[in-house]
Formats: structure tokens, sequence, C-alpha cells
């Protein structure tokens, strides 16, 4: 891709995207007390695209819709816009608050594992998303998702067995030293094949640079590729204590294991396993080299290309017990590197990166220029979701074009979004683009929001606002010593799940609690024994049941003298028409 053509498609991208956003990416994060863990894979994931521009220009349209299920969430996507926005350092306290909670192992002021915290991260931002749109991807599993196949061939039968799992990183083990000299040999032939026109052309320069880091240090360079090698290679299990048990031959049986990636993740997230925790915790200082460009497809199940580059590294120096992180990070904007060393922010060469003792790299797939979106003045067009646009410009594998995620039960646009979420293109060209790369759901036609839905929601509001309110003036009676009403607390969980409802983009109405239940209080047609108030029931005083029971109608009413479930009946139970109160209730 020629420089000016990457400045255009940069360009169109922030029109697209950026809503004016200013683009600056340099600012340092301030050190909150051994919070280097935590800067430094911030930065790394700024500086990821996809991530990057999902945070600054799509996400906020949904985050003022409905809140997300994830303390971190809201923080994270504070703090990418201050990185893109700002120039000064910035002191990250809300997102480090809620940062603490994502373990119950992470205090203030004690220093944690990086690799850890990106799992935890991630998790949380995946669920947080997947929370305001139930049922659908999230910009994280689209980014860093993948898919490992491990087979299991036993050596007694030769029965095989394969499962597949998905993973958001990939921690390599360290090879050893008896398995270098051969690994060094395969990856050289890698290397030469694959990496030689794209890698750096100082190769010699850095290679005497390595060899000179190196006495000072470790004596050993291990290559990317020798880490891969070994980590995918067929692996032969005949320790007595680890056999494999076997379904065909009904015992436990030696086995050989293999790996393949069957699906390949926008960004390959590698960790390598550095720390020991045997009889306390060290560190294995060897030098991992790190390609500028990597190809994958020898570790993949199919012929799939996979063709990528270093974008970012999170570099540990010092020991597990006191150690210092640093990232190192690529600009987008201006292609150049940059050391993110808390709040200090300096620009580095690419012999900088190399030599950096890498503990976390991240790898962005490369794929070929597209043809840029055009926008669609015209009557004929398509509105497309603004999502899979950024995702169209930022990676080599946007997948389907998803509306159903963003739909409402008409097929029109959540009324939980707005119009600035979709983007309008061309018929001509989303034909093209529905053909290159799939469909789920009916396209949009229109930008507007849905108004049955809207009027629905609003509907439901005012029917909480107005039970809420009802059951709190109803329940205000402390001179009220009986009879009572005895409810399941199933029921009233229910209930309770109704008035807490928080509308989804694609699941806008609550589900009703319906009658009032009270079979999980019975066994055999007699109440179960050992109940107790509180834990298994509630008790609702005549006036508070009476309205409840208007409203959803009951059975197997339980009233009695006290609160005590096992007290006798009360002198009348109020006869009333479930079968009517059912109707109104579905109505």
């Amino acid at each position: 891709m020629t420089e000016i053509s990457q400045l255009n498609k940069l360009e169109r991208r922030f029109e697209l995207l950026s809503r004016n956003i200013p683009t600056i990416g340099k600012s340092g994060l301030a050190n909150l007390g051994n919070t280097c863990y935590l800067n430094s894979t911030i930065q790394c994931l700024s500086h990821i695209p996809p991530i990057r521009w999902y945070f600054q220009s799509i996400f906020k349209d949904l985050s003022n819709a409905v809140k997300p299920d994830s303390n971190v969430l809201i923080p994270f996507q504070e703090l990418i816009q201050d990185l893109w926005n700002r120039t000064d350092t910035i002191f990250p306290e809300n997102f480090v608050r809620n940062a603490y909670t994502l373990s119950k192992d992470y205090h203030q002021d004690l220093q944690q594992d990086a690799q850890e915290f990106l799992r935890n991260l991630l998790n949380s931002l995946d669920t947080g998303i997947k929370s305001i749109i139930p049922g659908s991807s999230s910009i994280v599993a689209d980014t860093f998702q993948g898919k490992l196949e491990t087979k299991i061939t036993c050596n007694t039968c030769k029965t095989e067995t394969t499962k597949i799992d998905n993973f958001l990183d990939i921690l390599l083990p360290l090879p050893k030293s008896k398995e270098l000299p051969s690994l060094h040999k395969k990856s050289k032939l890698m290397m030469n094949a694959i990496d030689k026109k794209k890698y750096h052309k100082n190769s010699q320069k850095i290679w005497l640079k390595f060899k000179e880091f190196c006495q000072k240090g470790s004596s050993i360079i291990v290559s990317l590729y020798d880490c891969l090698i070994a980590n995918f290679k067929s692996q032969e299990i005949n320790d007595v204590n680890n056999l494999y048990y076997c379904e065909a031959c009904q015992k436990k049986c030696p086995i050989e294991m293999s790996y393949k990636i069957t699906e390949f993740p926008n960004v390959m997230a590698f960790s390598v396993k550095r720390f020991k925790y045997l009889h306390g915790s060290s560190k294995i200082g060897i030098h991992v080299q790190l390609p500028l460009t990597i190809n994958m497809k020898t570790f993949g199940a199919n012929d799939e290309n996979a063709d990528y580059s270093l974008i970012g590294i999170i570099q540990h120096k010092g020991s597990t017990g006191r150690g210092h992180y640093k990232a190192f990070c690529k600009n987008e904007e201006d292609g150049k590197w940059y050391i993110f060393n808390d709040k200090k922010v300096t620009e580095c060469t690419i012999e900088d990166v190399l030599e950096a003792q890498a503990y976390i790299a991240f790898y962005l797939k490369n794929y070929d220029e597209r043809a840029m979106l055009e926008k669609c003045e015209g009557n004929d067009k398509v509105f497309i979701p603004l999502e899979w646009v950024n995702k169209y410009q930022t990676m080599a594998i946007p997948r389907k074009i998803d509306f159903q995620a963003i739909a409402c039960k008409h097929g029109n646009l959540s009324p939980l979004l707005k119009e600035t979420s979709l983007f309008p293109i061309s018929r001509a060209q989303f034909q093209t683009l529905q053909s290159q790369f799939g469909l789920e759901g009916s396209p949009f036609v229109s930008s507007e929001v849905c108004q049955l839905c809207s009027k629905e929601i609003d509907d439901f509001k005012i029917r909480i606002i107005t039970e809420v309110k009802l059951a709190k003036n109803l329940k205000e009676d402390n001179s009220y010593e009986g009879p009572w009403h005895l409810v399941s607390n199933s029921w009233i969980d229910k209930w309770i799940n109704f008035i807490n409802w928080t509308p989804k983009c694609n699941f806008l109405t609550p589900e009703l609690p319906g009658f009032i239940d009270n079979s999980s209080l019975f066994e055999n047609g007699e109440i179960k024994k050992n109940l107790k108030y509180r834990k298994h029931y509630s008790a609702l005083n005549q006036n508070l049941w009476r309205e409840f029971n208007k409203i959803y109608g009951s059975a197997q009413v339980i009233f009695k003298t006290q609160k005590d479930i096992y007290s006798k009946d009360a002198y009348e139970i109020p006869e009333f028409s479930i079968e009517s109160e059912i109707n109104m209730n579905n109505n």
C-alpha cells in the first residue's frame, strides 16, 4: 500500500467515524501506585485500530442508551477518548478504581501480572458489550477471538478426538535449551521464505545489537517462530501419571496431541511465559526476537493466508516481585513507534522495538486495500451499521453485515439507538458488500427508529413507575398486624426483575412476572415443610395484595393470621377471577 493511499484511507476513516475528534494518541498515564502493568495494557489496546475507533466513535451511542453489565466498560471508553483527545498526562483514577473489581487479588499499590490483567479486562469488556445487545458479538471477540483445534490420537487404537475452543490470546512457553538447534533451523527456513522481503533492511545491524544485548544478560536468543513451532508441534504423552482416557479402548492410553488454528483472529496476542512458579517465583530472562511481520499459515488448519504486522509490545523488566512494565506502540496516524513509560512518552526506532524484552506482543492481520465506502445522498440506498463500517475500515475479517443485532422485533432500527448509528450507501455498493461478506438480518431502507417500539417502551416505563409507587405507598403501614397474604419469593423475584428492567437494543420489552404463583411452596397439594419467612416467601398486607391481585391475578392463595406459613388460616380469602386477570396481564 502506498503512503498516499494509506493517508487517504486514514482520512476517510476519520471522516466516517471520528465525528471531528482530533487524533493524537501520545498522552502518558500517571502511575497511581504500581499501576504500570495497567497503563501498558491500556496503551497497547488503545493503539489497536478496531478497538480505538469503536470506543472513540461507536460505543458512546450504545452506552448512552443502556447501562452495560460491566464496571470497567464506561471508564475504559472514557479513557480511550482521553488518550486520543488530550496532550497532557492523564490520571486514570476512575478506570483504576473500577479495574480493581476485576479480581479479588487486585489491590492498590500491589504489582500485578499484565497478561492476567489483559485477559480479565478483555473478558469484562466482552461481557459488558454483549449485555447491551444480547445474542450479538462484541468488538473484543471480533478483534481478538480465534478458534483453536486440539486433536488427540490414541496411540493404542488410533482413534482421533477433536475439539475446538475459542481463544483471545496464545500463551507461549519458552522452548527448552536442547530443542533450540532444531527449532532455529525450522525458524530460519520460515523467515527466509516469508519474512525476507518484508523484514527490516538493517537486519544485520539489529542482530549485532541482539548479540551485544545478550552478552550483558542471557546468552540465548529465541525467535517468536521458535516459540510457535515448539508450541504447535505434536506431543507424545506417555507419562503414566498423565495418560488420556480413551473411550474406544475403555482405559487410559498414551496419546499424540496436536494443535491447529482453524480461525485466525484480526489481532493475534502472544504472551511469552516468562514466569515460573515452583517453590517460589522466578523470571526467565531469555530474549525473544520479534519479527516485524509474521505469517501464521504454517500453524493453521487450512490454506488461509495469515500475514500479521507487529503493532504493540508490553515489556517487563526486573524480577517477579519488583519489576516494571512499559508499552511500545505503533501510532496508526503517523506510522511511528513510541515508548509509553507511564506518563513519559518518547518516540523510538525500530531497533528499540526489536530490542525490547517482550512479554506480550500484538500483531494486526494484514489485508489488501479496500474500496472506500461512499456516503449515498440519493434515494436508492441502504443504511448499514456504523459499527460494521468501523470493522470494514480496520479489520482484515469484518465478518457479516449484522442488522439483526440492532433491529427491533419489527425489523426497524432499535429506538435505543440513534440515526447516527447508521451509514447510508448505494444499493449497488451494498449488494457488492453483501456478496463479499454476507448478511445477518434484513437491511434497513430507513434510518428512523421504530415508533411502535418507542411507544411500547414508554408504556412499560409508566407501568413500572406506577407499580413501584403503589407498592411503596401500600407497604408503609407499620401499624398493620395481619392477616397476611404469603407469596412465594420466586414470584417476588420475577416482579423485582420486572421493575428493574433495562431495555436492550434487540430485546426491548420486559418479561412480565405472570399471575401470583405459589406452586413452589406446595408439594403433593400440601405446604412444604421447613419453609422460612423471608427466605422462601414474603408477607403482603391486604391492601397491597388486593392491588397486586387486580393486576396479575393469583393461584394457590395462602392467607394466614401470622407471617408464619404454618399458622392458622385467616378467616376470609377474597374471591377473584384468575382467568380475567391473566388475560389483562397478557394484553
